[in-house]
């Protein structure tokens, strides 16, 4: 089936990650941001982390840190990934409670000490826009956030 024919059954907050079209608009916005960043992987949790963070990784030749939720899983590891990283970020989909952030700032420091630079997210300004019109990519934003100093020091201390 061509990427142009799909009709998806999605929640909002997942269509920039799954709608082929989209996914491809925000890999290239991710990359332009992260290329001015000085660091060695990137962190994810949950479905919209996992859509996004490998393909991202891969294109920039960076590694990945996998932090599970506290569900039961296949594997007895919290965070999967490279264990020599030192300086990661962060991708996600929307931070609303930072309850995400927190749960991967901590689960990453018990598993290597690494130390994360910022939070790259990518979410519709417009959640409940027209998502199939030419104007889609014109509401979808992709940022970087480091201002989430208690959060750190929550952690880091």
């Amino acid at each position: 089936m061509k990427a142009d024919k799909i009709t998806l059954e999605v929640a909002n907050h997942l269509r920039p990650f799954m709608d082929m079209r989209e996914a491809k608009c925000v890999v290239k916005k991710s990359i332009a941001i992260l290329r001015a960043y000085d660091f060695d992987a990137i962190a994810f949790r949950g479905l919209s982390g996992a859509l996004i963070a490998p393909i991202i990784a891969m294109q920039m030749g960076k590694s990945l840190l996998a932090v599970r939720k506290d569900e039961k899983t296949h594997s007895i590891h919290k965070v999967e990934g490279d264990i020599s990283a030192r300086r990661y970020i962060i991708v996600d989909d929307f931070i609303a409670t930072g309850s995400t952030v927190r749960a991967i700032l901590k689960h990453v420091k018990d598993f290597s000490g690494a130390k994360c630079i910022g939070v790259l997210q990518a979410y519709y300004l417009a959640p409940d826009m027209d998502v199939h019109n030419a104007t889609y990519e014109e509401h979808l934003v992709t940022e970087i956030v480091t201002s989430w100093e208690e959060e750190q020091k929550e952690v880091y201390s």
